[in-house]
């Protein structure tokens, strides 16, 4: 570990936790120390509650603890209100407002049961001093608390899932403790501000481009009064000019056609030159292949000879190499049975020595010392069976946790395909349907519609029905279509009808439409009025901002009555930017007169005081207001390509969640074999304890006259197999040399068959070479032929095109000269009539503007100081736009080389905490695919034992690896204080030891920095202390 570090204080460390109603805990205060504090207490008796406290308290969201998704979730069953009071020291000289705050600032956070929540912020003293969520934050961002980095606040679920995630996985914990992730977010951010920027610059140059034509025009009528004589004189140069420029186009095309005849003569004259050499090259003899095909054949012939002398050696060889290996399982046979009975004259030899010797007391010393072994080699398995217990706990834990995401994921599969399928039928429907306008309310609707008609036009209605209401609304402004459909909703495909007796007469319409799983469209009942009710001392004003009604173009008095008494569409109020939602809605004063909702352009509903509410929503298209039948297919297009990426990309997560629990049953499964294994091996140990105890407890004196007869049998049987074995190794002797010169002969022969298949191959490769080039040859001929036709008959198509346009040119070139001199060097027609066309712009503008020219100069004055100014601010935004691309790109190229640097010094870390407890190992941080990767092994363990991932260590082992990883981040990421909730949960008692002394000694090191652990297990071996202190939880049963 590094050496002790100046001690410096550092504000944002946690003085004190005050909870109320807060989970299980009435009313609970905690003092922490600078340094080290350990929270203890069993499970259920709220370690985590005060974990969750911290981080919501400091301005996180719900979803951010892993303990619920809403604030109202924490607060105590049975009560209204929590309060969350966190006390953070402020007293270093570079304190945050210290002359505002004073030594300490308090952080109160109230949630109530609605589901929101209010802050204030109080000085040392108690005053509150801001009741603001953004004084909040930029007291965080000054402290640099950072509650949602895992090393920061490290939960219990990131500890147990730790050790068996992927190595992506642990590199995005990676990024994310080291905030490389939150800067290339904002890198991304800062480019989009730029492209936004680019965007308005475009735009502004578009009015610029407008600007400048303006300005152009009025300096060319400025101009042209001031020379309208030289404008006369350029007229009439420009038609002479005009004259001309025709006919120097003609001749130009006649040099280009002159041109053409002359390089298509001299093509013609090449394929010529190269037919005649093709001709020349390539001849009829075929000698070559001819004797390259006899060659072949004697090759093939020779080679097929060798395979067949070949093929009766080998039958010959696994003939003896059988009769060989016969003859060595038999010399094994009896070399084993010699040796056994070696071995067992040697034990009769001992036995009776130890007998005449008298050492029986000496045997029964080695029984014991044989029966203690034993029972020592079954006490160490037995342990390594409990260990193994566990690890098969873990993982049985880890695969039933990671199973249940997979079948989510799944599930999320199912849904997405599904809505798939209902996009693609929906487009179906559309398509067969053609170009009626009802058909994007679907085909049932443009059938229905259809029978109403048929039944007004037979007298069946006493009104005709208005509907569906989507119909007959036009969205004055585009970008409101998608917030207007949010409010109607379904009100979209209603019916309105005049009288009881038309809604009853429409229900029976629809029931001959089978509409199947979709609903049927509603109807509603009320007096057909000619006149649009008066709304204007109840609609909703608020500035610049409309109602929803004011929004729609409601030709229909009928529908617009709907929509008044059954939607309040006067009462709601449309805004598009949310601060001005809030600040309209979030206060009694300032929400205006007859408002009863507001809506922002994302469909964000706000309900205004005193029942604020806000209730999110999302930005869409509109799909039936202001949208036609190709604008619908459109849609459903674009929604059936996002839905296919979206399908594409949760098939993606869910075969890597599925994989991911096939691991941790794969995992699961090896735990339980190891276990088994280990449990056959204690049956054993155990059954050699109980034979050495019996052996022991079973020991008898041998007969001494038993054994000299079994010694004089083993001798004789001794003598005999000896001679069998030498009898025997003769022959197996003879037989191997027959197999070695056998196989000698193979090897021969497969060394001239192999050179003579070489040159087969060879013969063959040469021969397909020749045959190759003489089809080439007769192929090329050819080629050359039909070119050489189809180039003559093109040159005699160009030189009578030639003679005719000589022809016309001359004719052209008389009958100008009647006209004017001719003028040399003419431009080309297409500028010359576009200079004439302006000239005469320029005399008509002369006698037609109707202004004298003062009133011009004024006006192209006017024109040119907007120009003007307008140039000069693009010019501004396009350098800013540009500094921001240049510091951007410098600010990536820097963070590339610090996420290396802390790369590396992640690295040495880990290796430095590892070498503490007698392992060795590394991590390998990949940053081009995103994988981290953690290798450690024993120093004690062999050296050629390569090391091996953390997934292979036991529990204790990998829980400690984790906290190797995390202390090498907290020496890489400095932070004003650490959290780690049960760090501990699967060591045992040694690591548990080892562990905390690390952690102490950490602390120790950085006793400017505070550390929070809570542990559910037995803390004795800590002391406190000044610097340590233990907070002992109430137990959750008392």
């Amino acid at each position: 570990m590094e050496t002790e570090n100046v001690e410096e204080e550092i504000d944002g460390s946690i003085h004190s936790i005050h909870v109320r109603n807060f989970f299980c805990h009435d009313n609970l205060e905690i003092k922490f120390n600078r340094n080290v504090n350990f929270i203890v207490g069993r499970n259920g008796s709220g370690k985590s509650a005060i974990l969750t406290a911290l981080v919501v308290g400091l301005g996180a969201r719900a979803s951010a603890t892993d303990r619920g998704s809403n604030l109202h979730s924490f607060i105590k069953k049975g009560t209204n209100s929590a309060t969350v009071e966190i006390k953070l020291r402020n007293s270093s000289p570079r304190a945050f407002k210290h002359d505002i705050y004073g030594d300490f600032i308090t952080i109160v956070r109230t949630l109530n049961a609605s589901g929101g929540s209010s802050y204030k912020v109080k000085s040392a003293s108690g005053e509150v001093i801001s009741t603001k969520f953004d004084e909040v934050k930029t007291i965080i961002l000054a402290y640099d608390i950072q509650v949602d980095n895992p090393i920061s606040v490290l939960n219990q679920d990131t500890v147990r899932t730790f050790h068996t995630c992927d190595a992506k996985k642990k590199y995005e914990l990676f990024r994310q403790a080291t905030n490389l992730e939150q800067t290339e977010k904002n890198y991304k951010h800062a480019l989009e501000n730029c492209t936004k920027a680019v965007g308005i610059w475009n735009r502004k140059n578009e009015a610029v481009q407008e600007l400048k034509k303006e300005y152009l025009k009025w300096k060319n009528i400025h101009d042209q009064m001031q020379f309208r004589d030289e404008i006369e004189a350029k007229k009439k140069a420009l038609q002479d000019e005009y004259y001309w420029s025709e006919i120097a186009e003609s001749e130009h095309e006649m040099n280009n056609i002159h041109t053409h005849c002359e390089k298509q003569r001299l093509q013609v004259q090449q394929l010529m030159d190269d037919l005649k050499s093709v001709e020349q090259s390539y001849g009829t003899n075929t000698s070559a292949i001819d004797s390259l095909k006899q060659t072949l054949e004697e090759c093939t012939q020779k080679k097929l000879t060798l395979e067949q002398e070949l093929q009766e050696l080998e039958n010959n060889f696994r003939t003896e190499q059988s009769s060989q290996r016969s003859a060595q399982h038999t010399g094994h046979k009896l070399n084993d049975l010699l040796a056994r009975e070696k071995r067992k004259f040697d034990d009769l030899e001992r036995e009776i020595h130890n007998i005449e010797s008298g050492s029986c007391a000496s045997q029964r010393i080695e029984l014991e010392a044989r029966a203690e072994k034993c029972q020592s080699a079954e006490t160490a398995a037995r342990a390594r069976y409990e260990t193994q217990k566990n690890d098969t706990g873990q993982s049985r834990s880890s695969a039933a946790h990671a199973q249940p995401k997979a079948d989510r994921a799944d599930e999320r599969v199912r849904a997405q395909r599904s809505r798939l399928v209902q996009l693609k039928q929906q487009l179906r429907e559309l398509e067969s349907q053609g170009d009626d306008s009802l058909a994007v309310y679907g085909g049932n609707m443009v059938e229905l519609c259809q029978l109403v008609k048929a039944a007004v036009a037979r007298g069946e209605f006493s009104a005709p029905p208005r509907g569906p209401v989507g119909i007959y609304l036009k969205v004055k402004d585009k970008k409101w279509g998608g917030a207007l459909e949010h409010i109607i909703k379904g009100s979209l495909k209603t019916f309105c009808v005049n009288t009881p007796e038309d809604s009853r007469k429409l229900f029976e319409i629809m029931r001959k439409i089978r509409y199947g799983r979709e609903a049927k469209p509603g109807v509603t009942c009320s007096k057909f009025l000619s006149q649009v009710h008066n709304v204007s001392r109840r609609s909703v004003r608020a500035g610049s901002f409309t109602s929803a009604l004011d929004a729609l173009d409601v030709k229909d008095p009928v529908v617009a009555n709907y929509l008044i008494d059954n939607k309040s569409l006067e009462k709601i109020l449309l805004v598009p930017d949310h601060e001005d939602a809030m600040r309209l809605s979030d206060t009694r004063e300032n929400v205006p007169e007859n408002c009863v909702k507001i809506v922002t352009l994302d469909s964000t509903e706000y309900r205004p005081a005193p029942n604020y509410r806000c209730y999110g929503g999302a930005d869409r298209q509109p799909v039936y207001l202001q949208t036609s039948t190709a604008q619908r297919k459109a849609q459903l297009q674009a929604n059936i390509k996002e839905a296919e990426q979206t399908l594409r990309s949760y098939e993606a997560d869910a075969k890597e969640l599925n994989e991911e629990a096939s691991r941790a049953r794969d995992i699961e499964r090896k735990a339980a074999q190891a276990l088994q294994a280990l449990l056959v091996d204690l049956r054993k140990k155990e059954e050699e304890a109980r034979q050495a105890v019996a052996a022991l407890n079973q020991q008898q004196a041998p007969h001494h006259a038993v054994l000299v007869d079994e010694l004089k049998i083993c001798k004789e049987k001794v003598h005999s197999l000896s001679e069998q074995v030498k009898s025997h190794s003769g022959q197996e002797q003879e037989l191997n040399e027959r197999v070695n010169d056998i196989e000698g002969k193979i090897r021969n022969l497969r060394k001239k068959r192999d050179k003579v298949a070489v040159q087969c191959r060879n013969l063959r490769d040469e021969l397909e070479q020749e045959q190759i080039k003489m089809e080439g040859g007769v192929l090329k001929r050819q080629r050359y032929e039909h070119r050489l036709d189809e180039d003559q008959k093109k040159l005699q198509k160009m030189e009578a095109i030639l003679e005719e346009k000589r022809g016309v040119v001359d004719k052209k070139v008389q009958e100008a000269l009647t006209l004017c001199p001719r003028v040399e060097n003419p431009r080309e027609r297409a500028v010359v009539t576009s200079d004439l066309k302006e000239t005469q712009m320029k005399l008509s503008s002369l006698t037609s503007s109707g202004m004298d020219r003062a009133q011009v100069a004024e006006k192209f004055l006017q024109v040119g100081r907007s120009y003007k100014r307008t140039q000069d601010a693009l010019q501004r935004l396009n350098a800013l736009i540009q500094d921001i691309k240049t510091t951007s790109n410098k600010h990536l190229e820097f963070c590339h080389k610090v996420q290396t640097y802390i790369a590396r010094r992640v690295q040495y870390h880990f290796q430095v905490i590892l070498s503490l407890r007698n392992y060795s190992g590394k991590m390998t941080i990949d940053l081009a695919s995103g994988r981290l990767y953690m290798e450690c092994k024993s120093v004690q363990q062999s050296e050629k034992q390569h090391a091996t991932s953390t997934a292979s260590l036991s529990g204790g082992e990998r829980s400690y690896a984790t906290v190797a990883f995390m202390l090498a981040l907290w020496d890489c990421v400095e932070l004003p204080f650490y959290i780690m909730d049960e760090f501990d949960v699967f060591m045992d008692d040694i690591y548990r030891k080892t562990t905390i002394e690390l952690l102490l000694e950490h602390a120790r090191i950085n006793k400017n920095r505070q550390f929070v652990f809570l542990t559910p297990q037995d803390t004795s071996s800590v002391t406190a202390g000044p610097n340590v202190t233990l907070h002992v939880m109430a137990n959750p049963r008392d």
